[in-house]
């Protein structure tokens, strides 16, 4: 069995410089005639996007990016994990700790001199949009893909984290597909393939792996069932 890859010495990723790239691509959405009011600031509610832009991984939490200041707002759960996370990307940012209601004032307060907010249609429900309405005095405005602009172009930290994972990946499954030979069910390969790519440094499966045996290979999105796996029988594996 080969040992598990070092991630530690990944190269790192640049997360701090980050906030400064999405503002100049905001001054530049600014500038720019749309139809609607140039915003003078973007509220950030997708959660991918503020792990990418601050390193906080937690389960809630909306970021504030405005020309001068950068706020995070989450709840008592993450009150000690927004700021380690956030230390050890090196983001410098407010981080205000409060229910819904007190992070609705505390946006209120800090978007005192915003005329436009840009919200991320996307990932904004009807009813968050309705609150946010309430709450603040600032108009909201479609973000666009503002961040998704910067998420495409990847630094080397990314690179090497994409590299690690498909190496992950491959060394998993060519460890694990040997069991085939006992028979296992496709829930059993299933488990067996994450907790390698767990064992060998993985934070966890990319999205559900799929284990299709036989018939159930026909499927598109099948999950993995207490079907065992016959000999001779096509198996669709799909995981990351």
């Amino acid at each position: 069995m080969s040992p598990a890859r070092d991630l530690s010495r990944l190269e790192p990723m640049d997360v701090a410089g980050r906030i400064g790239r999405l503002r100049e691509r905001l001054a530049r959405a600014a500038s720019e005639p749309a139809g609607v009011p140039a915003p003078g600031a973007i509220l950030v509610t997708k959660l991918v996007n503020i792990r990418y832009l601050t390193g906080f991984s937690g389960s809630s939490a909306m970021l504030l990016v405005t020309p001068a200041s950068v706020l995070l707002l989450t709840d008592g759960r993450y009150r000690d994990q927004a700021a380690d996370e956030l230390a050890a990307a090196g983001v410098e940012a407010e981080i205000a700790i409060a229910r819904l209601p007190g992070q609705l004032a505390r946006l209120r307060q800090a978007t005192t001199r915003v005329r436009a907010l840009a919200l991320e249609e996307q990932s904004v429900t009807w009813a968050m949009q309705a609150r946010l309405a309430e709450a603040l005095n600032a108009e909201l405005v479609p973000s666009g893909s503002l961040v998704e602009q910067l998420r495409l172009v990847k630094d080397a930290g990314e690179l090497a984290r994409i590299e690690a994972a498909c190496d992950i990946a491959d060394v998993a499954l060519a460890q694990v597909k040997e069991q085939l030979a006992a028979r296992p069910t496709e829930s059993e390969l299933a488990a067996e393939l994450e907790r390698e790519m767990r064992r060998r440094g993985a934070s966890g499966a990319a999205f559900e792996t799929i284990v299709a045996s036989g018939p159930n290979g026909a499927l598109p999105h099948a999950r993995p069932t207490h079907r065992v796996i016959e000999p001779g029988e096509l198996v669709v594996v799909d995981f990351g």
